[in-house]
């Protein structure tokens, strides 16, 4: 049962969340914000210690977010937790009608999630009560991405769908051409400059206008994707299952250029820093990119899968989790080794950071948050 899960989790560790003014020590959806920029402008440095830990009933695919000083996780065993952000204590909970697999996002007052079975729940932040629920019929293995009002994520009916954020009424959905057997979208939406990008298991990348649906131009990239697209100065970075990665100009979906990805796998998201890209692998490398052609610039190895999108930081760190348990805090620049952590399970979920510390959940239903260690 996990492995089958295990599969379409992967997948989710890439999907997004909200575009907005985000606030001081708020990291509110899937890989912090609409762009998926994985980016921690003031992140503590290591060694860290682990301030608390709080175990859940089943998996956590889902990545922590956090939000108003609360962090939120779905997890396998259909709730959705709110945790205080300093002690890890149960604020509040509340059981869907089927496992979590994907992030939720928050947004001004309410807290977003999508189910298995295709419900997606709008809770209250502070209390957990329902405000809302939307059906839609099918498998949600996405995350939510949360812009201007509007929710949007995929399903395994083959549509992007767009959903009122106040009334939970749909405004519209984008049908993704494939089969229907063994299909859907895995990869979460991203946004930018007014449009929303989805790249399919059908091969095919689009862009559409977040208002209308309208479409702005779409590329065929010739493989599945699972990983979720990312957007940095204009250019959109997409891995794909052909074990190649492609940067595209976000406005016209043109070739800036394409990488083989040195016949790897991938299911974690590209993170782009200071003109460099680094794509966690299958093989447990990660592969270092630069921005400007695509060239290979370094390889960081890990050891063991790296499945969850790594975050960056200000301070010229990478926090990557792997397969094995293991918490990396890297320099980015060399790829030495300044911190590590043996967790008690494989890491599929993409890490959090806000204030001072980071936080990372594992599939043995754990969710660990790491601050500073004390002098």
């Amino acid at each position: 049962m996990r492995k089958a899960v295990y599969v379409f989790m992967l997948l989710l560790l890439m999907a997004p969340a909200f575009a907005g003014t985000l606030h001081a020590g708020d990291w509110p959806m899937f890989l912090k914000d609409g762009e998926h920029s994985s980016y921690a402008d003031d992140a503590p440095l290591p060694p860290y210690d682990v301030k608390w830990r709080f175990s859940a009933k089943g998996p956590f695919y889902s990545s922590p977010i956090v939000y108003k000083k609360k962090v939120f996780a779905g997890s396998y065993d259909k709730n959705m937790y709110a945790l205080d952000a300093g002690t890890g204590k149960v604020v509040w909970s509340f059981v869907s009608e089927d496992a979590i697999l994907g992030t939720p996002a928050a947004f001004k007052d309410a807290v977003y999630f999508a189910t298995k079975a295709g419900k997606v729940y709008a809770l209250a932040v502070d209390t957990g009560k329902l405000i809302w629920t939307f059906d839609a019929e099918a498998g949600v293995m996405t995350s939510l991405l949360v812009v201007d009002d509007i929710v949007y994520f995929g399903a395994q009916d083959l549509y992007l769908y767009a959903v009122d954020a106040k009334s939970g009424k749909r405004l519209w959905r984008l049908r993704v051409p494939d089969t229907s057997i063994y299909s859907g979208i895995y990869s979460s939406p991203v946004y930018y400059g007014g449009s929303v990008l989805v790249s399919g298991k059908n091969g095919i990348i689009y862009s559409v206008e977040a208002k209308s649906m309208a479409r702005n131009w779409s590329k065929r990239v010739m493989a599945a994707m699972y990983s979720s697209p990312v957007v940095k100065d204009g250019v959109v970075y997409v891995s794909t299952y052909g074990k190649k990665m492609f940067a595209l100009d976000v406005k016209t979906g043109k070739n800036v250029w394409q990488r083989e990805l040195e016949g790897e796998f991938t299911y974690a998201s590209p993170v782009v820093i200071n003109g460099r890209v680094y794509q966690g692998l299958k093989n447990g490398h990660i592969m270092v990119l630069d921005t400007a052609k695509g060239l290979v610039k370094g390889n960081i190895n890990l050891g063991a899968a790296v499945d969850a999108t790594p975050v960056g930081t200000s301070s010229g760190m990478l926090l990557a989790g792997c397969a094995d348990g293991m918490f990396y805090a890297l320099d980015a620049a060399s790829g030495a080794v300044k911190w590590k952590f043996e967790t008690d399970g494989a890491i599929h979920a993409s890490p959090a950071v806000a204030g001072d510390a980071i936080y990372v959940s594992t599939v043995e239903g754990s969710l660990y948050a790491f601050t500073p260690q004390k002098k």
